[in-house]
Parts: C-alpha cells; sequence; structure tokens
C-alpha cells in the first residue's frame, strides 16, 4: 500500500501544475511612429502549442483612460519567441506626439499574458530640442545657433536628429517686410547640431525676431521656438580730427570708418552719413551729408568762424535715419605766443605729515633765454576752476593766495600751509594723498604782460604707498592665496622695499606675521602662501601690509580676505 501511494504522488504533482501559455518580453518590445500612426511590435513566447488566442492592446493618456485600442482575435502563438504589430492610427494623437506621447503607456492582455509598458521605454529614437544662441541679432555678422537633441527620460544625447532651423527678423519699411534665413542639419554624436547665419551687412533690422527649430527622426517630429531681439544701432563710426585744439578761422578736418556689427565689424561702403557741428549752447553751426566710399570712409572740413566763441564743440555723427553712430568733441581756443616762460618748482617731490608747510618757487625768462627780473608774482590755490561758455572766461574758486615782488635773484618763493590737508588725509581710511591745484601768475612789470603756470603738489599720508591686487574677495581655505603688492614712492616711483604680512581674524586687531616677500626693481611682489593657521578655516582674515625700503621709509595697506570653502 505504501509503495502505491509514493508512485501516485508524481502523477498528482504533474495534473496540477499551471499551464505557462504566452509571455511577454517587454525591454525587447518597441514602438515608433511611422506616418500618422503608431507601430508596437511585442515580443512574445508562446508555449500552448498555437492554440487560438486573443489580443487586447490599448494606448493610455496620461490620467489613465484610453486613448486608442486594437484588439485581434483567434491570434495564434508558435511556440518560441515571435514579434507582433499592432498599429495605432494617430489622428488627434499627432499633435501631442512631440509633447505628451512619452507619457503615455501600453496595456496589454494576450491570452495568459497581461501588463503595462511605458510608451518611453518603447519609443527608443525618443527626443527633445534645446536652442543655445544669442537673443540679440546684428546685422553684418555671422549669427551661430547650436541645437541639441536629448532623451526625455535620461537626458542623453540622441544622434541622427534632421534639423531644420529658421529665423525670421523684422525689417525697417512701411511695407512690414521680413528677413527669412534657413540652414539644416543633424545632430553628431554628442546630439549637437551646429548651424551658421549669415545676416546681411545691409540688412536694416528694426524690432523683434523669432527662430523656431524643427527636428525629425523614425517618424517623431519635435520643435523649439525662441524669441528673438534684433539691434538695430549696431552701425558706429571711429573718428579721428586731425588735432584736438584749433583757433578761430582755422579748418577742422574730421574722418572716420564707418562699421557694422558687433564683435565681427564690417565696413559699411556707401553709406550716407551726416556730420553736425554743435556749440555749447547746442546750436547747430553746420551741417554736411556726404556719401561714404567703398572702403567706409567719411570725411568733412569745417573751417572755424574767426569770431567763434572759445570752448568745446561737438561734432554728431548720424546715419540716414537721423541716428547718432558716433561722436566727436574738439576744443577752439586762441594762442598767442608768450613774451616769457613762467616756472612753479615745489621744494619737495611730495609732502608727508612732518612737512608743515609747502614752499614754491616761482620764475620766469624770456624766450631768449635771459631772466626776468622787474615783476610780480601771485600765487592761488584753485579749489575749482571751469570754462564759463556765455562769458567766456574760467570761473575760479580761489582758496590761499600768496602775492609778491620777486627778488634780486627774480625769483619769488610762496610758502602755504598744509595743516589741514594732513588733517584730512588722516581722518580719511581710503585716499593715500591729495594733489593740490595752484596757478602762478607772473607779471612783467616793464611791459605789465601777464603769463601764467598752472601745477600740483601732492600731499601724501605715507612716503611708500602699498596696492593690493587680487582676484575676487573670496576665497577657498584648501587652496594657496595668491596676491599681487605693488609698492610705489608718493611721487610715482617704484619701490624697492622689504614686504612683512600681517593677519588678524577680522575686527579683532590682533595682528601676527604671517610672511615675508620682497619688491622688485619694479615695485612689484607676489604672495604665495596657504591660508594662515588663525580661528577656522571659513573665517575671514584681516590684512596688513607692512613695506620698508633701504632707506628706512615705509608705508603700509590693508585688506579683508573673505573665505568660503563651499565657493
Amino acid at each position: 500500500m505504501r509503495g502505491l501511494l509514493f508512485r501516485l504522488i508524481p502523477v498528482c504533482l504533474f495534473l496540477v501544475a499551471p499551464v505557462v501559455g504566452q509571455t511577454v518580453n517587454e525591454k525587447a518590445s518597441t514602438a515608433w511612429i511611422e506616418g500618422d500612426k503608431a507601430v508596437v511590435r511585442l515580443s512574445i513566447a508562446g508555449d500552448d502549442g498555437g492554440r487560438a488566442t486573443d489580443a487586447r492592446v490599448e494606448l493610455l493618456d496620461v490620467n489613465g483612460k484610453v486613448a486608442a485600442l486594437q484588439t485581434r482575435s483567434a491570434l495564434r502563438i508558435r511556440s518560441g519567441e515571435q514579434q507582433i504589430e499592432f498599429s495605432f492610427p494617430l489622428g488627434r494623437l499627432r499633435e501631442i506626439a512631440n509633447s505628451e506621447l512619452p507619457w503615455y503607456r501600453l496595456r496589454y492582455r494576450l491570452g495568459d499574458a497581461n501588463g503595462i509598458i511605458s510608451l518611453s521605454q518603447m519609443l527608443r529614437g525618443l527626443f527633445e530640442l534645446r536652442i543655445s544662441a544669442s537673443n540679440s541679432v546684428l546685422a553684418g555678422v555671422a549669427y551661430r545657433v547650436r541645437v541639441r537633441a536629448t532623451s526625455p527620460v535620461d537626458r542623453q544625447p540622441v544622434s541622427g536628429v534632421r534639423v531644420d532651423t529658421n529665423i525670421i527678423l523684422d525689417l525697417k519699411g512701411e511695407d512690414e517686410s521680413n528677413l527669412k534665413l534657413a540652414a539644416s542639419g543633424e545632430t553628431d554624436v554628442d546630439g549637437f547640431a551646429v548651424l551658421d547665419f549669415a545676416i546681411p551687412v545691409d540688412a536694416r533690422l528694426d524690432g523683434d525676431g523669432k527662430i523656431k527649430v524643427t527636428g525629425r527622426k523614425s517618424g517623431l517630429l519635435r520643435t523649439a521656438e525662441e524669441d528673438l531681439s534684433t539691434l538695430g544701432e549696431d552701425v558706429q563710426v571711429l573718428s579721428l580730427a586731425d588735432k584736438p585744439i584749433y583757433q578761430p578761422g582755422q579748418v577742422l578736418n574730421l574722418r572716420g570708418i564707418v562699421l557694422k556689427g558687433a564683435e565681427a565689424k564690417t565696413v559699411l561702403g556707401g553709406a550716407d552719413v551726416e556730420f553736425r557741428v554743435t556749440d555749447d549752447d547746442d546750436t547747430l553751426l553746420y551741417r554736411e551729408t556726404v556719401n561714404a566710399s567703398e572702403y567706409g570712409i567719411a570725411a568733412m572740413s569745417w573751417r572755424i568762424p574767426s569770431n567763434a566763441k572759445l570752448g568745446d564743440y561737438r561734432i554728431e555723427i548720424r546715419d540716414s535715419d537721423g541716428q547718432q553712430i558716433g561722436w566727436h568733441k574738439v576744443k577752439v581756443s586762441r594762442y598767442d605766443l608768450p613774451n616769457f616762460v613762467v616756472t612753479a618748482k615745489p621744494s619737495k617731490p611730495f609732502y608727508l605729515p612732518d612737512d608743515k608747510e609747502a614752499e614754491i618757487e616761482v620764475r620766469a625768462d624770456y624766450l631768449f633765454g635771459k631772466p626776468v627780473t622787474k615783476g610780480k608774482v601771485r600765487v592761488v590755490e584753485e579749489n575749482r576752476r571751469e570754462w564759463n561758455w556765455k562769458e567766456q572766461k574760467y570761473d575760479i574758486d580761489e582758496g590761499a593766495v600768496r602775492e609778491g615782488e620777486i627778488d634780486a635773484e627774480g625769483k619769488f618763493v610762496a610758502r602755504f600751509d598744509l595743516s589741514e590737508t594732513h588733517k584730512e588725509l588722516k581722518d580719511d581710511r581710503w585716499d593715500k594723498y591729495d594733489d593740490i591745484k595752484f596757478a602762478a601768475y607772473f607779471t612783467d612789470v616793464t611791459t605789465n604782460r601777464t603769463e601764467q603756470r598752472r601745477f600740483d603738489i601732492r600731499v601724501s599720508r605715507e612716503p611708500i604707498h602699498v596696492y593690493l591686487i587680487r582676484g575676487d574677495n573670496h576665497g577657498n581655505s584648501r587652496l594657496p592665496m595668491n596676491t599681487y603688492v605693488s609698492a610705489f614712492y608718493a611721487d610715482g616711483t617704484p619701490a624697492e622695499c622689504d614686504v612683512e604680512i600681517r593677519a588678524s581674524l577680522e575686527d579683532e586687531d590682533k595682528f601676527k606675521t604671517v610672511g615675508r616677500i620682497r619688491t622688485n626693481s619694479f615695485g612689484a611682489g607676489k604672495i604665495s602662501m596657504p591660508r594662515p593657521k588663525i580661528g577656522d578655516p571659513d573665517d575671514n582674515l584681516d590684512f596688513r601690509i607692512l613695506v620698508k625700503d633701504a632707506s628706512g621709509r615705509r608705508g603700509t595697506s590693508e585688506d579683508t580676505v573673505y573665505f568660503d570653502d563651499d565657493d
């Protein structure tokens, strides 16, 4: 009896085992767009001897509703793996085939097999487009457009996408005409397609524009659009006058080259250019329209009236539409040959806090070399000096005045108190020096002719000025600090000196020496060092730079370095 029971068990197990039937290999199933229909190819493996099977395949939209349906009756699945196609007429789905279609799903029921597959998994050639280009267009330049095709699922590049690009730009005129440009290409293995457009140099761009890119691959179509702005004021003139100062009655000659474009300049030949000369009252004195040569050269000549007022004159250069494309400024002044030349020499090249007063020696010499022996001198500190166009004279705000007669040696010495200037510099954290403007008026008493000399004297807080040059105000504490030091004497002469670098936590004023260097003969030196081990790595540090030359003259400078390891 027990032997019979053991023989029956295998038979019972065979009878209760389920029939395998059909299975769908979802990874091997594909889909593509073909004309106005979507084709789905399911990879099916059968194991039931080819019995008739019903199939139902549904296309579900983003809300889970059935957007399209295909059924097949009495479908016979032979043993082994095979491909079975289902075709869905797109109809209205054609409109969303390039936007929402990747988010659609395919639900299938085929005999014993059923499941849901994401359509994006099946559409192997699915892509989206991105445009990379300047949003400003200039006439006469090469405009480059970069288009990239990537998969919306994994952002991987898609190659072999045909890219058709169209640009429409508004042009000036009453007929509302447009400039239309087109170019085509194909994305490479990195998903890029580069297209160049030659914008005509004579295109009169005005207003807005649009760029539209259409990509096609395996029946899929994607588009991308961007708005453009055209720069109409891309014409300019590089002008040059034959000299900066003219006298009344002389001829003012000015010429320029007319260019179009931004980075890539193009000569604009044959353009109409208008020159306008106006005075300080904005009165139009002269106007001339010329036609530029084939090389873009335009020139004008204007004889300045003999009774012209002295001062600045502005020359405006305009295009045929009256838009200003350039300007130039010249000065009209009278020049009379002087009878003698005035010299004013400060006793020092610069004055330090210990120098309580400045001493200025004024002399005069005739043009033939003999010194003026009889004269009166007036030395004036000038706080402000501006030309008054209406009254045709300088408005001068005078400060301290020193005057007198020259001595037997033909010189006059003027002394000015510097206490107030030193006090202002001491209270000023940023300014290292101050230049005081003076004018010396020398009158020859034998001819009653007066000549003048304008000059500056420099008052400095320190004999050496130190400047720190850094790329930015932030640093990474794990990277070396690279800073350049520039040291100059107060008169601008390079200072070769020893440099001591001190550091402290910000606002703590507890400085300690962290490095030393030496500037070269040009007054330049480089600080390259790790962040000093003061405080935490991300704490900001105050740096104080002290310099000293061989004769003991000194200078200082302070700066703050901001550390941020997240940069």
